[in-house]
């Protein structure tokens, strides 16, 4: 968290909101301890109150793994678009360089959940 967030000014920000009257009184105090990845959020005063259920609690999630993991190493083998997989992959190396992000280069997909990276084109810009 420290290599992320050094230099950002989290304390201006926090007073920027308040003057703002922003409703979610939490963040600053969120980004600064890092935001939960699995289970329930809080109720930000931002976005309407919805209850929705996680699919899988993490018990199931871990012994599904192995097949999903298996489905999205399929599924970003052979990408759609050359150019926007070429894109998303210089911004990985980007966020790499900034210390965002880190490589796994010993990653166990039998012990790991995989997640897919999307691109997505927006005119000339891609997210």
């Amino acid at each position: 968290m420290q290599q992320v967030l050094h230099g950002k000014r989290l304390l201006v920000f926090q007073e920027m909101l308040n003057d703002l009257g922003y409703p979610d009184d939490k963040l600053v105090q969120d980004i600064c301890k890092g935001f939960q990845l699995s289970g329930w959020l809080q109720k930000s005063g931002v976005f309407p109150p919805a209850f929705k259920r996680p699919v899988h609690d993490m018990a199931t999630a871990k012994k599904i793994a192995k097949g999903v993991n298996h489905g999205i190493c399929k599924q970003v083998a052979e990408p759609p678009d050359d150019a926007l997989s070429d894109e998303v992959w210089r911004q990985t190396e980007e966020e790499l360089d900034k210390g965002w992000t880190w490589l796994d280069k010993n990653c166990d997909v039998k012990t790991k959940q995989l997640a897919k990276r999307l691109g997505c084109n927006k005119g000339r810009k891609c997210d």
